[in-house]
This record gives structure tokens, C-alpha cells and sequence, in this order.
């Protein structure tokens, strides 16, 4: 989960209480990811209301500050957690950028085979929204009962292998570059891994700040200025 910036203005089909193109600028807006658990070009994409129009009122329905792209594992989670276990659920808007998401929550996978991906707040003094946050992508990516828990499972693994490719560059650029030109060319496949249209941004952020701080890829990551 990371921040990226509202599209302005509203599609036009919203004011007519239509989504007809909805989902298309959503998909611009997101780069093609679920806002949740960033899987790049989930097949089960569907439009999702931040606030569930049954907890707010009906105008949250075709409110464009409402509506966010997400798979269908992480809407299931979301409607199972909010609905089950947590009424008063309330997690960070990353469109609002009061709250960089990257900064408040840590997020590891060391992209080893069987691992389980940890979520936990980078701050000692977390925000109910942040700790509401932490609990949900918790459950989307470590499920454990009933039918969600293979969808979390094969998530989970989609996690482990990018970062397995992230690793991969990283490797390459320490150990086979031997002329400028080819560590210059690596270094920007790693940019480009590491950039906000990349799938799992946030767990290959924190893998550069865990190992990699004050280094020369400090430049490579996105920057997600505060409002």
C-alpha cells in the first residue's frame, strides 16, 4: 500500500450517477493496482467504496473521493474484517498524503520460498488508522481459514517472487557489473522495480531502507511529499 494522488477532475459519468469510465481512470489513477495490496493488473479488479455506502450515506456511492480500485481478495478481506471483526475499521486514504503510508508502516519480505510477510508499524506510538491498517493487510496477506487463506497464499507469493527479481538486479549490479555503462543500465532496472507503477512497492521500499540506507539507491526511490 502506498500514496498516490486523486485524478482531477471527476469523470463526467459520475455526476450523472453513472460509473461508466470509472474504472478506466481508476486504473490510470493506480497504475493498474489493487490500492490495498498493490498486485499490478489483478484480474479481479473491481471499483470499491472506501466507506461502504451502508455505513455512510448514499451519496458516498458515486462519490469520486470514494472510489478506489481494488482486487476481489483484498475487497473480500476488507467487507470480512469491517464487517465481523471490526465495525469501526477506519485505514489510512492513501490519497491523503497527511499520513505517508510507507513511513508510518513497515513493510518485509526478504523473498525467501514459504515466507511469511511481515506488516508492523515503523513508529512506536501508531495511529488507530495506521494500527486498522496494519491489522487488514495483515489478513490480506496471512490469512489462515476458510477459502481466502489459498487467494492470501498465492498473493503472498506473488509478493515473494518480485522481490526474488528486485534481489536479482541488486545482485547483479554488486557482483557482474564490470563497466560503468552496464552498473548505470542495472541501476536503472532498479529504479524502474522500485518506481510507484511496480507491483509491491512498498515491501521493495523497505527492503532498500533495511539494507541498503545511505547508499546510491536512496535516489531510486519514489517520493511521496506531505502535504
Amino acid at each position: 500500500m502506498i500514496n498516490f494522488r486523486r485524478a482531477m477532475p471527476p469523470p463526467k459519468k459520475l455526476q450523472e450517477r453513472s460509473f461508466e469510465g470509472v474504472k478506466n481512470c481508476l486504473i490510470e489513477m493506480q497504475a493498474n493496482k489493487c490500492y490495498m495490496c498493490e498486485r499490478k493488473a489483478p484480474d479481479s479488479s473491481q471499483i470499491e467504496h472506501f466507506i461502504p455506502v451502508s455505513k455512510g450515506s448514499e451519496e458516498l456511492k458515486f462519490s469520486w473521493e470514494n472510489l478506489f480500485l481494488a482486487c476481489g481478495h483484498c475487497n473480500s478481506i476488507k467487507n470480512h474484517v469491517s464487517d465481523r471483526q471490526d465495525p469501526a475499521l477506519s485505514i489510512l486514504n492513501c490519497t491523503d498524503y497527511s499520513t505517508i503510508i510507507t513511513d508510518a508502516i513497515h513493510f518485509q519480505c526478504e523473498g525467501k520460498p514459504r515466507e511469511r510477510v511481515i506488516i508492523k508499524s515503523a513508529s512506536e506510538n501508531p495511529t488507530k488508522q495506521v494500527l486498522d491498517t496494519i491489522k487488514l493487510l495483515d489478513q490480506i496477506f496471512n490469512y489462515n481459514s476458510e477459502s481466502l487463506a489459498f487467494d492470501a497464499k498465492v498473493l503472498t507469493d506473488e509478493v515473494i517472487q518480485e522481490m526474488k527479481k528486485l534481489l536479482d538486479l541488486l545482485h547483479t549490479y554488486e557482483f557482474n557489473s564490470h563497466s560503468i555503462s552496464k552498473k548505470e543500465g542495472i541501476k536503472n532496472d532498479i529504479k524502474d522495480a522500485l518506481s510507484v507503477e511496480s507491483p509491491f512497492t512498498a515491501f521493495k521500499i523497505w527492503y532498500i531502507k533495511r539494507y541498503f540506507s545511505n547508499s546510491e539507491f536512496d535516489d531510486l526511490l519514489p517520493i511521496f511529499e506531505i502535504n
